[in-house]
């Protein structure tokens, strides 16, 4: 008796080939598009995300284990699925002081892996953290102190960027504060993990700023230059509100006058708190800033002398969304080809329940490229109705763009990814044809699936939803699909030998 199944459906001739259009979920990344990771007993959070060469994806934060937060890293292959090679099943868990956090992520030139945050020592005092992995997530040892490098800074302080200069050595920043004043904390060291003594006073730079009695650095990258560029907020004292800022540091910590006034930006985009949460350098050393006005998501360019680019959007700011009235940016990249990406949260914010991941992409003019996802704008609900809010964004070598961030259940928030089509890409055949046949296509009442091995059959409709799925285990296989409402369908098919993608057409 042939296997029949109530809804499934399938598809594909050999030469029937189907594009999938940038900004669509890609099915071949873990469940439909999307993983979501719990770890330890608790909430999970991203920090920071790299891509790997060989295109493993690498998430740093931190998990809740027996009652505390500690560094976490977690590795994804580049299916989705968790990298059985690295650390614990994927994980990787570092506990220092009395609770610790990573906060950003660098992997060097010969792969191994830098995580920063902070931790806490005493009720009072938090450290800068470094810690150093190698490839398979092991410590390093050969870095710091059993590949942990904890530098005191000020009693409270907090790390968000790390990057390698040119030279091989290691920047941090982030802000501390005397309990007075919070300024903009970097830190450099050199290979070993000791700090570097040639860099400020005993490796540390703290600056603080006699305009405002609070500035603090969220992020922070190189340019070409190796110029220390961050962004964050400002404390304006006279209107009472957050501005964002940007300060540049010449590579060896100091403040550069080339830039704004005296190494400073200060932006005010509208009448409310402005806060910049994300950065990417073009290759033209062009600033690029994400964040957040009033319940708005905002870009802004810089040119390299601190001005606003007015080639960009309108006067160098583009106040947008993602789709809704209520709009938070949180990360940014640019493309190889010049676009740029913005990920965030499209809904109310992360303190509420029910917003999604929202990604938008800009020609680099600043204008809305139409041709990713629906008019320039996707929207994803990773949790089913809880909230989702994404924090990174980085383009794969074959296009594909990453987002990461997190992602409620009812209970706590855990670490979740997702994956899109950056450009269209063409689903074809990726097994020999004596391995699977599938046809007709398009198919009414019926499809035929002749395999050689068995298999585990997923179908998706357009809006992503897994609609069934079924194993085959038969050679010949009748899989009946007259229930299904005309369209396009996705079939995901996996087997020993991987997993193939398909589209077809019910007629």
């Amino acid at each position: 008796m042939k296997n029949r199944h109530l809804i499934l459906v399938l598809l594909l001739c050999a030469n029937f080939v189907f594009g999938q259009s940038p900004g669509t979920l890609d099915v071949s990344f873990g469940s439909i598009g999307k993983v979501v990771t719990s770890i330890g007993n608790g909430y999970s959070w991203t920090g920071g995300m790299q891509i790997q060469d060989d295109e493993k994806i690498i998430i740093a934060g931190h998990s809740l284990v027996n009652g505390f937060p500690v560094f976490t890293l977690v590795r994804y292959n580049t299916d989705g699925n968790l990298d059985n090679t690295f650390g614990t099943n994927g994980i990787v868990l570092t506990h220092t002081g009395i609770f610790c956090s990573s906060n950003s992520l660098v992997i060097q030139a010969d792969g191994k892996i830098v995580a920063s945050g902070f931790s806490k020592i005493n009720d009072t005092t938090y450290n800068f953290e470094l810690a150093r992995y190698n490839i398979d997530g092991t410590s390093d040892n050969s870095f710091g102190n059993g590949g942990i490098a904890l530098t005191y800074v000020e009693n409270s302080s907090n790390t968000y960027g790390v990057a390698i200069q040119s030279s091989g050595k290691i920047v941090v920043s982030g802000y501390s504060s005397d309990g007075i004043n919070t300024g903009i904390s970097i830190v450099r060291y050199h290979t070993d993990g000791t700090p570097d003594s040639t860099f400020g006073t005993n490796g540390i730079v703290i600056t603080k700023f006699s305009q405002s009695p609070d500035v603090e650095a969220w992020a922070m990258e190189l340019d070409g230059n190796d110029n220390i560029v961050t962004t964050g907020m400002i404390y304006d004292v006279d209107s009472n509100e957050n501005k964002m800022v940007v300060v540049r540091f010449n590579p060896d910590g100091n403040l550069d006058s080339s830039f704004g006034t005296n190494g400073l930006v200060e932006t005010s985009v509208s009448n409310s708190d402005d806060f910049g949460n994300a950065m990417a350098i073009q290759p033209d050393n062009k600033i690029v800033i994400a964040g957040t006005s009033s319940l708005n998501a905002v870009v802004a360019r810089y040119n390299t002398d601190g001005s606003l680019d007015s080639t960009f959007a309108t006067g160098g700011v583009l106040i947008t969304d993602f789709g809704t009235n209520e709009n938070e940016a949180y990360g940014i990249t640019v493309q190889n080809d010049g676009k740029i990406i913005v990920v965030g949260v499209s809904g109310p914010n992360a303190q509420n329940t029910n917003g999604n991941f929202g990604i938008s992409r800009y020609n680099p003019d600043g204008t809305q490229d139409i041709t990713f996802g629906t008019n320039g704008k996707a929207i994803t609900d990773i949790s089913n109705g809880y909230n989702d809010v994404a924090f990174i964004v980085k383009e794969q070598s074959n296009g594909k763009i990453v987002v990461s961030g997190i992602s409620h259940n009812g209970f706590f928030y855990n670490i979740s990814v997702a994956r899109y089509y950056g450009v269209i890409a063409e689903i074809s055949e990726n097994v020999s044809s004596n391995v699977i046949m599938i046809y007709p296509n398009p198919a009414n009442e019926n499809l035929i699936i002749d395999i050689d091995e068995k298999a585990t059959l997923e179908l998706i409709n357009i809006q992503g939803q897994i609609l069934d799925n079924i194993i085959l285990s038969k050679k010949t296989n009748d899989l009946y699909i007259s229930k299904l409402r005309s369209g396009i369908y996705t079939l995901r098919i996996k087997t020993d030998r991987g997993i193939t993608v398909r589209k077809f057409i019910k007629l």
